[in-house]
């Protein structure tokens, strides 16, 4: 698949990843919809809870949705109840996404089978070991990160 790849680990590792990030994204989807809500929707809720209160525009921003689809999300996630507005209290003309925390103990309870048999798998290895799988999937992650707000630019760049 990957050509431009001259080293085979490399390549390995690349689609060991890809099929990783394919079956996440389908087990998101089932506990998305099994909590009643739509993925990209979850997905939201879960940034809100990692970050704290914040800005409906930074999560726009955040997800590389428009202001107008986060605000019909927001509402979505109000409604079911995993997120509320708030005040800002530093600009009264603005408002704070913050998360229920209530209700996003379902979110964690629903993952509670998949971090045991992870935290299984961690007993197999050392604890050097697992220091390098924290550190590599930390990287992994911000590198996930950077070129998801690269791929617009790639796709307009390659394809129009």
């Amino acid at each position: 698949m990957f050509t431009t790849f001259s080293d085979e680990r490399a390549k390995t590792l690349v689609e060991l990843l890809r099929k990783f990030g394919t079956r996440m994204a389908f087990y998101q989807k089932n506990v998305a919809h099994s909590l009643g809500v739509f993925h990209t929707d979850l997905k939201c809720a879960d940034i809100i809870n990692e970050n704290g209160p914040m800005h409906p525009s930074l999560l726009a921003k955040e997800k590389g949705l428009t202001t107008g689809t986060i605000t019909t999300l927001i509402d979505r996630l109000v409604d079911a109840g995993y997120v509320r507005r708030e005040n800002d209290p530093t600009d009264r003309r603005k408002i704070l996404i913050s998360s229920n925390k209530k209700e996003q103990q379902k979110i964690k309870d629903i993952h509670i089978p998949l971090a045991e048999s992870i935290a299984e798998l961690c007993d197999k290895y050392s604890d050097e070991e697992l220091n390098f799988i924290f550190d590599f999937m930390d990287q992994v992650t911000k590198i996930v990160h950077t070129e998801t707000g690269n791929i617009k630019k790639w796709i307009r760049e390659t394809y129009f």
